[in-house]
């Protein structure tokens, strides 16, 4: 979609309104409201965090030592643009995430990536606060350092400070800028950073700084890329947490509320990506909704339960739980459920019991998708024994 400079002037000038609006209203706000603030945007973080894969007990991290690759862990995104963009006084960077958890990273190898950010970055190459909007808008992805930048020197020498690798990739989008189905990929670059690492290191962590789910089919192929987190935006605070449950300070809890299939194609909604425009409706865009009742899980669940990689509600623990149903009642009305969940790990941690069932479908009747979620609870488990009604 190609966006006039006189259009995008007028957004940038709206966004610095909406901005100085929202300091001008933060300033107003009281030291101890900020706190408890603060302290909820973390804990929010802490409990919306999903690993996807730990293994070889890669997580939480043994030796507190790591090399971080990826221009992710420099431009790390906070949040999104539009109504998803995050205004920050005092933002946590990922590697100050890092240091409040007591993890050490190669400055060395931060030092040769940020020497790199400074050679490529829009500010250096003269453009006005439009030109550098028009690039922002037209490029979701991260300019990422390319692989062969990473010489054998550079690996040793990384490999010499820690066996332990962390790659951060990174994905914004905002509004009049959507990601696209290429965007949802994993770039050749990204790709090839991976394989290198994974030929190098004995342990890869490789996290998503995105609120969108990239395609996920190379997971298994790389037999050292032991853990997969999705940290999401973390905002102004989050990124504390996201070093806490990488040193085992917070165990991860966050279950998946998207599918993650195996192909950007799985998706149903793929058929109707991209920015319809229409003669009579100047700078309108809209995209054909044709998915009906089947969105997301409804449909893979119904349709296409073998291409899931990952299922909705589906997310890691440090520890493991074992479940029990206690009791069961149902008539006409309601439908009751007790489980009974014990903590069988090592660390105290939090669980989430998700209640689905398959309504009953009647010939000529309402169109039912084959199962639906209907109740969640989340509970902590510090205790053997807790039961969920």
């Amino acid at each position: 979609m190609k966006v006039s400079k006189r259009i995008l002037a007028a957004v940038l000038c709206l966004l610095i309104m909406m901005s100085t609006v929202t300091l001008a209203f933060a300033g107003s706000v009281s030291a101890s409201t900020k706190k408890n603030a603060e302290s909820i945007a973390k804990q929010m973080e802490a409990e919306g965090i999903v690993l996807l894969k730990n293994e070889n007990n890669a997580l939480p991290l043994t030796d507190k030592k790591v090399n971080v690759f990826g221009m992710g862990s420099i431009a790390f995104a906070l949040g999104g643009g539009g109504s998803g963009s995050v205004v920050a006084e005092n933002a946590i960077s990922f590697y100050q995430g890092l240091e409040n958890a007591g993890i050490t990273y190669n400055k060395e190898l931060l030092n040769f990536y940020e020497e790199w950010a400074k050679k490529h970055s829009i500010a250096e190459t003269g453009q006005g606060l439009v030109d550098m909007l028009v690039q922002m808008l037209n490029s979701k992805i991260q300019q990422e350092l390319p692989a062969e930048n990473l010489t054998p020197s550079i690996l040793k020498n990384a490999k010499d400070f820690s066996d332990t690798a962390i790659f951060v990739i990174t994905r914004t989008g905002t509004e009049m800028a959507d990601l696209t189905p290429e965007d949802i990929k994993i770039t050749d670059t990204e790709k090839a950073i991976i394989k290198k690492l994974d030929r190098n290191f004995r342990n890869v962590i490789v996290i998503f700084n995105t609120c969108n789910i990239l395609e996920l089919d190379w997971i298994n192929d790389c037999r050292n890329v032991n853990a997969v987190m999705l940290a999401w935006t973390p905002g102004e605070f989050g990124a504390d947490s996201i070093g806490k449950v990488l040193s085992g300070e917070i165990n991860p809890s966050g279950k998946l509320v998207d599918t993650v299939a195996y192909n950007i194609s799985d998706y149903p909604t793929t058929a109707n990506f991209g920015n319809f425009a229409y003669s009579d409706q100047v700078a309108k865009y809209f995209v054909n909704y044709a998915e009906g009742i089947y969105v997301g899980y409804r449909y893979f669940e119904t349709f296409a339960p073998n291409r899931v990689l990952f299922p909705f509600g589906y997310g890691l623990s440090y520890t493991s739980f074992d479940w029990e149903v206690t009791d069961y009642s149902a008539d006409s009305n309601k439908i009751s459920v007790t489980v009974k969940v014990t903590n069988t790990g090592e660390y105290a941690g939090k669980d989430v019991v998700q209640l689905y069932f398959s309504a009953p479908y009647y010939s000529g009747g309402i169109e039912k998708s084959s199962l639906s979620l209907q109740a969640m609870q989340r509970q902590s488990l510090s205790l053997p024994d807790t039961a969920i009604r």
